[in-house]
């Protein structure tokens, strides 16, 4: 089996084992705790970013990036059939265009 001293020496050594799993325990169980914790926060965020997600494929996030800018499609200033100046207005008071009847084409 073996000597006396070294069974005290392992009996020792179970005891100081067995304190020092005692001490631990609470931490063991804090870690765990926290564990759990971000486990949840986890999962929290990835319900969040799932509905982001959703709505950000119904409202896109730039329509309301740019809200307090420039509006996100600027028109193009239309191109006006009326003459710009006086001058060429009154060039075409004057000038005759050919009249087609409609039964000629």
């Amino acid at each position: 089996m073996g000597t006396p001293s070294a069974m005290n020496t392992n009996s020792e050594n179970c005891v100081a084992n067995a304190t020092m799993a005692n001490d631990m325990q609470p931490l063991i169980e804090r870690i765990r705790e926290l564990e759990a914790l971000l486990k949840q926060r986890d999962q929290e965020m990835l319900e969040l970013r799932s509905q982001l997600d959703k709505l950000q494929s119904v409202f896109p996030y730039q329509q309301y990036a740019r809200a307090s800018r420039a509006p996100r499609k600027q028109r193009a200033q239309g191109i006006s059939a009326e003459p710009q100046t006086s001058s060429s207005l009154q060039d075409l008071a004057h000038q005759t265009f050919p009249v087609y009847d409609k039964n000629d084409m």
